[in-house]
């Protein structure tokens, strides 16, 4: 594989994994803020720190961000499921989508 190609891939997927991370930690801010269900939003939370250890582990090579991307991830999915049931307003598609990039994620750290 071309070294080039390599520094650019994994700059885009610890760059992705860093969007992921702050998008659900502002998500999670804004329902503590809000005091709406404070439990899931305290796992969404932690789950995006998880998601921010494992885009900075795959930029140092640690060689566990997909491990750790695995685990915030699914904590973040658990975290938004619980909401959606909470609010009443569950929308299946939404939640297999961020499923799939949070495998889409890991898979790319682990080959990165």
């Amino acid at each position: 594989m071309d070294h080039q190609f390599h520094v650019i891939f994994t700059l885009a997927v610890c760059v992705l994994a860093w969007l992921f991370a702050l998008l659900h930690g502002i998500a999670a801010g804004s329902q503590l803020y809000k005091k709406t269900g404070s439990a899931p939003a305290l796992l969404m939370l932690g789950g995006s720190l998880g998601v921010l250890a494992a885009g900075i582990d795959c930029l140092v090579g640690g060689g566990l961000d997909w491990l750790l991307m695995l685990l915030g991830g699914t904590i973040v999915c658990t975290a938004a499921l619980c909401n959606g049931k909470r609010a009443g307003n569950l929308h299946l598609s939404h939640h297999l989508i961020r499923l799939g990039l949070v495998l889409a994620l890991a898979c790319a750290m682990a080959w990165v």
